[in-house]
């Protein structure tokens, strides 16, 4: 048996609205930077300046850390 969950998509115009959506997702789901490091591969370290606002992730980075949060993201180019 095959179960898919639905991701829910996020539209994102910026950096900051970008982490903000990934940090208020974790914060839903009450997923540590422990378990997230593991399902990335990216440091606790790295998550938590991400999560603190000291540092902008790369784009990659960010997708990996959505796709474990089971969270779709579509940018959107706010010049539209």
């Amino acid at each position: 048996m095959l179960l898919l969950k639905k991701m829910k998509a996020v539209k994102i115009t910026s950096a900051d609205q970008l982490v903000s959506a990934l940090k208020k997702e974790k914060q839903k789901q009450n997923i540590t930077n422990y378990r997230l490091a593991k399902l990335t591969g990216l440091t606790q370290g790295a998550l938590s300046q991400i999560f603190a606002g000291n540092r902008t992730p790369e784009i990659e980075t960010a997708l990996k850390i959505a796709k474990a949060l089971k969270l779709k993201i579509l940018l959107e180019n706010e010049n539209k």
